[in-house]
């Protein structure tokens, strides 16, 4: 991991105009790098969302899984979500349903995604 004081270092370069060594360019691009993976919450979201595509939507297209999908999950998060947040494991009653899936995602994501994010998501 690279110190925050080196980070700094770089930026104030960057917006002094200066050039960087060939060690501030590697840990440069190594931060980067870093802030540009996807971390493991979002991961397993993204995960989740395909087993659910999968499981509960598998002759739907694209478009229509993913309507689909969005609509579930805005549900879920206004009328079930405020109840089940603050459970340990999921509900018996999602058990085998798509809010089994959207409460284990919701754990470590607590907004709704729409449609068109859901597709890219689908999609990868």
């Amino acid at each position: 991991m690279t110190d925050r004081g080196d980070l700094q270092r770089i930026v104030d370069t960057f917006e002094a105009g200066g050039e960087l060594s060939e060690e501030q360019r590697r840990l440069a691009a190594a931060a980067l790098r870093q802030a540009l993976m996807p971390s493991a919450p979002t991961i397993r979201r993204d995960e989740l969302l395909r087993e659910m595509k999968r499981r509960f939507y598998p002759t739907h297209r694209l478009r229509a899984a993913s309507l689909a999908i969005a609509e579930v999950w805005e549900q879920y998060e206004i009328r079930a979500w405020p109840h089940d947040s603050s459970a340990v494991t999921c509900p018996p009653r999602h058990v085998g349903k798509p809010q089994e899936l959207l409460w284990r995602i919701m754990r470590d994501w607590p907004n709704s995604l729409g449609k068109d994010r859901i597709r890219q998501i689908l999609t990868g």
